[in-house]
């Protein structure tokens, strides 16, 4: 089934979604600001929010960064619902791959990247500033 996802963009210009994100095998839950970042292979959780949730460490791998260049990351398994709201009925995309998002100043919790986003059709509008995924996820 298609589903439809619509999104905004945020102060600093970047398309947003609010999500829920689970740690599903213990039922916990929190909400999170994603942004769509076309450019991250990865996508990535702030290590923070991944302790909080409990979420299964998959391993340690190097990541080869733009700026800090080759260095150890933790990768975790999380779920996303695609809504922050966890009494919706959002699609639940589960065991996504996330590395360590490591810019303490980043202006969100995760980011989604290509990896996720290879499934999805983004459109984007500008003069509105909205943008929606498309997804049969």
């Amino acid at each position: 089934m298609e589903r439809i996802i619509a999104g905004h963009f945020d102060e600093h210009g970047f398309p947003y979604l609010e999500i829920q994100v689970w740690n599903k095998q213990q039922d916990v839950y929190l909400p999170a600001k994603a942004i769509i970042d076309t450019g991250a292979a990865h996508c990535m959780i702030r290590e923070k929010l991944a302790l909080q949730l409990g979420l299964p460490e998959l391993r340690v791998a190097d990541y080869r960064h733009p700026v800090f260049g080759t260095m150890p990351l933790k990768e975790y398994i999380m779920d996303l619902r695609f809504d922050g709201n966890p009494q919706s009925e959002a699609p639940v995309l589960e065991g996504i791959r996330a590395g360590t998002l490591i810019d303490l100043n980043y202006p969100a919790g995760v980011i989604i990247g290509v990896e996720l986003l290879k499934h999805c059709s983004f459109s984007y509008d500008g003069f509105a500033k909205t943008f929606t995924l498309t997804t049969s996820l």
